[in-house]
């Protein structure tokens, strides 16, 4: 990714939330996706929030690949100068930085972002200064879209929907079955099931 250009297209007007019905196919027997689902590059993605961030003369960091719990919950750290920026490889001091940048690259124009573990701590802890560069690239390679919010946890009452992560292995009260379909069991001894 070099150097890039910027337009500013101003406040997103929020989407009403939409009813979704769902259809459900039961025991689907199928090769085939429902769906080609386009892979985003997320080192695309970062590489393009960078030029970004360099264009509004900011000084990013890219910190992506610092990962567990010396994580800062994001991926990249941006200051307000040089100097800030060689102040905080010295020290680590968390005051210097302007930005903390979660980016999320889509492949889809629309939709929303899941913020859990430590990109959630993050948001919780440096609020304002914690922002999410949604980076949606357009076929045509070189254009894309990049929607910016600050302080996320903040938004419009309509813009946040809690999510619960369970994790069954971790509960007592959670049952573990074997299922192995008829086929495959025939299959397995030779004859029929009966």
């Amino acid at each position: 990714v070099g150097e890039v250009s910027v337009i500013d297209k101003g406040i997103i007007t929020p989407l009403p939330k939409k009813i979704v019905i769902r259809k459900v196919q039961l025991n689907p027997k199928t090769d085939t996706p429902l769906r080609a689902r386009k892979v985003v590059n997320p080192d695309r993605a970062e590489n393009l929030a960078i030029e970004f961030e360099k264009e509004e003369k900011r000084r990013p960091m890219k910190i992506s690949h610092i990962t567990g719990y010396d994580s800062f919950g994001c991926d990249i750290l941006s200051f307000k100068s040089e100097n800030d920026l060689n102040a905080f490889r010295q020290n680590n001091d968390l005051s210097l930085v302007d930005r903390f940048i979660e980016v999320k690259g889509r492949s889809s124009e629309k939709g929303s972002i899941t913020l859990k573990g430590n990109q959630l701590r993050s948001a919780q802890a440096h609020k304002e200064r914690f922002f999410i560069y949604r980076i949606y690239e357009e076929e045509k390679t070189g254009i894309f879209e990049l929607v910016m919010i600050n302080d996320p946890l903040s938004c419009e009452k309509d813009a946040l929907e809690p999510q619960y992560e369970i994790n069954p292995f971790r509960s007592a009260k959670s049952h573990l079955w074997e299922v192995e379909e008829k086929d495959n069991i025939e299959q397995n001894q030779g004859g029929e099931v009966p």
